[in-house]
C-alpha cells in the first residue's frame, strides 16, 4: 500500500523561464510580523504562510520585483529573511 499522506502534503512547484530567467510565484503574508511589516515569500519558502494568509503577488524573476509590486499596494513590506535574503532589511525594535 502506498503512503498517500506524503503525496498529499507536497505542493506543486511550477518553474517557468522568461528570457533565460526562472520565474517563481511570490506571495505576501497578510499577517504583519512583530514589527508591523508584511513579508514577501517565494513559492519554495519553508516559511510560506498557509493558504488563508497568502496574497498572490504574481510571477517574478527576482524577489526585488515582487517587493516593488507589493509596495505599490502596502506601505510596510520586507523580504523574507530565508527566501528573499538579497532583499531582506534587518528590522530593529527601539524601546522608548
Amino acid at each position: 500500500m502506498k503512503n498517500t499522506s506524503m503525496l498529499m502534503s507536497m505542493e506543486l512547484f511550477i518553474f517557468v523561464t522568461h528570457r533565460d530567467k526562472m520565474l517563481l510565484y511570490y506571495y505576501l503574508d497578510s499577517r504583519p510580523n512583530e514589527y508591523g511589516v508584511l513579508e514577501v515569500h517565494d513559492q519554495r519558502c519553508k516559511h510560506l504562510p498557509n493558504f488563508s494568509h497568502r496574497i498572490l503577488l504574481g510571477m517574478f524573476s527576482s524577489s526585488q520585483e515582487a517587493i516593488l509590486m507589493a509596495k505599490k499596494h502596502f506601505v510596510s513590506v520586507n523580504g523574507c529573511p530565508y527566501c528573499c535574503i538579497e532583499n531582506y532589511r534587518k528590522m530593529v525594535k527601539y524601546e522608548a
